[in-house]
């Protein structure tokens, strides 16, 4: 049997104290990872919290902020009143009480501060007035996506752009102006511009806490590209400019675009390492990124990491000194150990204890730096922080807020409690309105935002909640309130008659001025059946145009009609009135079908000067049918006088001219030179007085003859004519320059004597010269376009141009150029005939230009 020594235990004891040290280290060692594993996991859900409550936080405040926008739209949107002074406005632009009401309406609107201009646009998107006046480019950016909701008569929110005229960034509410008195047609468009470096921006990019590396983002998608909207921290001139293209999936903005949501890892657009919230911002096409640089959110990480493994250091080197003591000093090795141990827990606590308390300051910082109050709240109610915004807006500081009900500072104690408890109940709550009470007694409207917030073990703790002041909103609808209280006063005390109608047909209000115009009293006539209340002749054409008009609404429920109607009324006394009347369908909140409201006007004595005009009117048809009876008669009996005087005077200018010849032929011998050219003359008198015979009775018939219109070739026609005179005139000596593929609509005859004239006329005028042109073509003349027919000829003095195309009128001596002159006067009256224009350009010696217009050929 073995016997074991004193010096067989001495020899074990250092190994035994090794293995201890071994397992303690290793203890120590396991022990520590699962502190750190446990807080690391534990800090990573309190990151992502509050980085999802910063995410949801400035969600709501955009959701919220294009709400507001959106409401402002209603202050314009199918607002009769404003809708009616827009179309006076259009219709008359030196209209100076309109513009004046308009100009003082945006004016008060824009003054609200969320607008930097305020545009009036027609429908072909034109500028046609500017809020505060300022140069502005013509047209107005309108996207095709916007004009396409424009047009079906909604309100649109223009996206960012980027204005090229003062190379700046705008976004614009857009606001589709409907005719007063037929909802469905647009007259033109109320452009809000916003300039996001005013709010939207900072909105954006204020951070809730002291941060160097976050920053909020805003992105959209812009074809296979996400485009950054707003200016970014770390990079200038990014807005509308910087994109990133969707195949690189490690950046948050491309994983929000894609449709991820929450707290995502990844590299941002620095290619830097980031935790961000990303999310979608509804009922818009942009997507929010709330991020920080990994390095920034996990430095108390590292802190506390080393502060781990100092005390598990510390741990190990107490414990190995205590084994060490134990080797050494058995008799003191217990309390060296316990102290070891003790120091060792000391100092980790204090360094726990001061990163608690820089989680606490991160905290604070939180929701001090908001600009709107933020509140936290514990699970009894009561208040447990408070930021500077919250002290402003209620007038306590902050040590007498914290420990109070919140609840006490609410105009509705008991709504306010609800909401609370809502939070509890569903997790969040959205825009939840209430009124916070200032300390000396002010009131402000705002909509509250909250969420709950967890420790740890995922147990609630209390509500985070944020207020947003929405009394420029409550400003506008009181506005809104007041123009609509002053249009009613406006119908109390205009002279037209302004009336409501139910929808069984029945009068449910009528204006003073109906009352004095019937006779009847208000009461008198909500009493009255509507068949009572107008001939039945009106009656019945009203009832058929109501039934029509409703069958169109319960066939498309958006119809809205505005029918114009003229109705005999009857008075108080049984005589009647004409009235004329404009009818529009209002609709209830919900879209559903109201009443009818009615704005009539006294048209009595109009309809009696109408009754007496169509009296008059049928009076002188009669006396024209008779006149122009007794004209064709007239016109009948000229012609047959014209065929008979011609008949009868050519008879003896026939015997004239022939006893003239004959005598010159069988008596020339027993005639004198002197008598022989007396012979001539008045041979040549008599057949110049056939030549006139002739040319009387075609003009005479141009006046009677029928137009037949048809298309022209006048080149054509220039060429035929001048054909024909060359040949009549063997010894013509001039240049004919014919403009090629002119055509005119109009009877062929008679412009081919018209111009026949007139070229003769050229002829005629310039064959003294010894180089004679002559052209034919088309100018614009006058702001027409008329045909010409130029020559070079001897002219005239545009003195005596009055006297051109009168029958019988002469300039020249018959001497010089013979003729009749009738040919000028024809052709005019053949222009005439075609409803255009002939006239006269000349010089003396330099030669004449006649113009003349035509229908143009189709």
């Amino acid at each position: 049997m073995a016997v074991k020594t004193k010096d067989a235990e001495g020899n074990l004891f250092p190994v035994i104290l090794i293995l201890v040290f071994a397992f303690l280290s290793a203890g120590i060692f396991v022990a520590g990872y699962i502190v750190y594993s446990n807080y690391e996991k534990n800090y990573r859900a309190q990151v992502e919290h509050q980085l999802s409550a910063i995410g949801d936080l400035k969600a709501g405040e955009l959701v919220q902020w294009r709400k507001e926008r959106i409401g402002d739209a209603s202050l314009f949107y199918k607002n009769p009143a404003f809708s009616a002074l827009v179309e006076r406005y259009f219709a008359n632009a030196g209209d100076a009480e309109a513009e004046g009401q308009l100009r003082t309406w945006l004016g008060r609107f824009q003054d609200s501060g969320q607008y930097e201009r305020v545009m009036l646009l027609d429908t072909g998107y034109a500028k046609k007035m500017v809020v505060p006046q300022a140069p502005e480019r013509n047209l107005s950016f309108v996207s095709t996506g916007t004009i396409g909701i424009l047009q079906s008569g909604q309100v649109a929110f223009e996206d960012f752009y980027f204005n090229e005229v003062n190379q700046k960034i705008y976004l614009k509410v857009m606001v589709p102006i409907l005719a007063p008195t037929d909802g469905s047609r647009i007259i033109g468009f109320c452009a809000l511009r916003i300039d996001p470096a005013a709010y939207l921006y900072p909105l954006i990019q204020l951070w809730p806490a002291p941060s160097m590396t976050a920053e909020t983002l805003l992105v959209r998608q812009d074809g296979n590209d996400v485009m950054y909207l707003n200016e970014l921290k770390f990079q200038k001139d990014t807005a509308l400019n910087l994109r990133i293209p969707l195949e690189k999936k490690d950046i948050p903005a491309v994983k929000a675009v894609l449709g991820q949501e929450g707290v995502v890892e990844g590299r941002d657009y620095r290619d830097a390492a980031v935790i961000a919230d990303i999310r979608h911002i509804p009922d818009s096409p942009w997507f929010m990124v709330a991020r920080m640089d990994t390095a920034e959110v996990y430095a108390p990480l590292t802190q506390v990491l080393w502060a781990v493994v100092g005390f598990i250091g510390a741990l190990m080197i107490s414990a190995g000194t205590g084994l060490g003591l134990i080797w050494r000093q058995q008799n003191v090795r217990s309390y060296k150990d316990r102290y070891a141990a003790a120091d060792a827990l000391r100092q980790s606590q204090i360094k726990t204890s001061e990163a608690l308390r820089n989680l606490g300051n991160y905290n604070r910082n939180l929701i001090e730096a908001s600009i709107d109050p933020f509140v936290t709240i514990d699970h009894s109610g009561k208040i447990s922080d408070v930021n500077i915004a919250t002290e402003q807006i209620t007038g306590y500081s902050r040590q007498d807020l914290i420990g109070t009900d919140f609840s006490n500072y609410f105009t509705e104690p008991e709504k306010a409690s609800e909401g609370y408890r809502r939070v509890f109940k569903d997790g969040t709550v959205r825009d939840y309105p209430l009124e916070i009470r200032h300390l000396d007694g002010h009131i402000t409207a705002v909509v509250y935002n909250a969420a709950v917030y967890l420790d740890e073990s995922g147990q609630t703790l209390g509500v985070f909640a944020t207020a947003h002041d929405i009394t420029g909103s409550k400003k506008a609808e009181r506005a809104l309130r007041e123009s609509e209280a002053q249009y009613r006063l406006l119908a109390e005390h205009m002279t037209d008659t302004v009336w409501l109608m139910d929808m069984q047909f029945k009068t449910t209000y009528q204006s003073p001025s109906s009352e004095k115009l019937r006779g009847f009293t208000h009461q008198e006539i909500m009493e009255m059946p509507p068949e009572k209340n107008m001939t039945p002749e009106s009656f019945k054409l009203g009832t058929e145009v109501f039934l029509e008009e409703m069958a169109k609404v319960e066939a498309d429920p958006d119809y809205n009609f505005t029918r114009r109607l003229d109705l005999e009324f009857y008075r108080r006394d049984g005589s009647t009135f004409w009235s004329a009347n404009t009818f529009s369908l209002i609709r209830d909140e919900n879209g559903r079908p109201l009443s009818i409201l009615g704005e009539g006007r006294d048209i009595t004595e109009r309809k009696r000067a109408e009754e007496e005009i169509r009296k008059l009117n049928a009076e002188l048809e009669q006396r024209v049918l008779e006149r122009t009876a007794q004209l064709e008669s007239a016109n009948k009996e000229l012609e047959a006088f014209a065929y008979s005087v011609s008949h009868d005077l050519r008879a003896p200018l026939r015997g004239i001219d022939g006893w003239s010849l004959a005598l010159l032929e069988d008596y020339k011998d027993k005639i004198d030179e002197q008598g022989r050219q007396y012979i001539d003359l008045v041979r040549s008198e008599t057949q110049m007085m056939s030549r006139l015979i002739d040319d009387l009775l075609s003009f005479s018939r141009q006046s009677r003859s029928e137009i037949k219109q048809q298309r022209l070739d006048m080149t054509a026609m220039a060429q035929a004519i001048v054909s024909r005179l060359q040949q009549q005139n063997p010894a013509l000596q001039a240049d004919f320059i014919i403009e090629p593929g002119l055509t005119a609509l109009g009877d062929a005859g008679l412009i081919e004597i018209a111009l026949n004239n007139l070229l003769d006329n050229a002829v005629k005028f310039s064959s003294g010269k010894p180089h004679a042109r002559i052209e034919f073509g088309k100018v614009e003349q006058k702001g027409k376009k008329a045909f010409f027919v130029r020559d070079n000829g001897v002219g005239f003095d545009m003195t005596y141009a009055h006297k051109l195309f009168g029958v019988f009128r002469r300039l020249h001596k018959a001497s010089e150029f013979p003729g009749t002159g009738i040919g000028l006067a024809s052709a005019q009256r053949i222009i005439k005939r075609h409803g255009g224009l002939i006239w006269a350009e000349a010089r003396v010696n330099e030669g004449a230009t006649f113009y003349f217009t035509l229908k143009e050929a189709t």
